[in-house]
């Protein structure tokens, strides 16, 4: 299985592990809403809050045509790894909470992978610091670099992905108009 097919079955998955009976509009949900979930997130990633929270932000970003967010398997190399990293899932939330985050406050809908993977590494170190997690190598060395440092990094990633793999999944394509 390909490793970006694999990022998609666990977005897929997470995204529809907590789909509620009553059928919420989820591509429906107001900003506002949104950027709760994003915060209350933020403020304790692991904690008893945060899966509600991720099924929110993971459902909108899914759902919503206000939204996209592209992720190339190089920003989550292991969410392909065997035995699977234990709470691995929850970085790929991070990273969507943090593209989507960015998109809602300016209402532009454009891909933002350095907030993403800015937000990832401040949620793995919060984390590791909870002991939720494993040691990572690649969210070990992206935690050390500011904004300008990550925003050089992603096009390495996207070119050492596309020696790889095919070119990064969309999360959702742009509406035909």
């Amino acid at each position: 299985m390909k490793p970006y097919t694999l990022i998609v079955i666990v977005f897929v998955a997470l995204a529809g592990s907590v789909r509620a009976a009553d059928q919420i509009d989820w591509g429906n949900l107001e900003s506002d809403t949104v950027l709760k979930a994003i915060s209350m997130f933020e403020a304790d990633p692991g904690g008893k809050n945060s899966a509600g929270a991720m099924a929110i932000i993971v459902n909108f970003a899914e759902a919503s045509a206000n939204v996209l967010v592209t992720i190339d398997s190089g920003f989550l190399p292991w969410l392909t790894r065997k035995p699977p990293v234990k709470n691995g899932e929850v970085l790929l939330a991070a990273f969507v909470a943090g593209n989507i985050r960015p998109q809602l406050e300016k209402q532009v809908k454009q891909d933002h992978p350095v907030e993403g993977i800015l937000f990832m590494c401040q949620v793995y170190t919060a984390l590791r610091q909870k002991k939720l997690i494993e040691k990572l190598s690649e969210p070990e060395e992206w935690r050390k670099l500011n904004r300008d440092g990550i925003a050089k990094l992603i096009p390495k990633i996207r070119y050492k992905e596309s020696q790889q793999s095919p070119a990064g999944d969309v999360l959702k394509a742009a509406p035909e108009e």
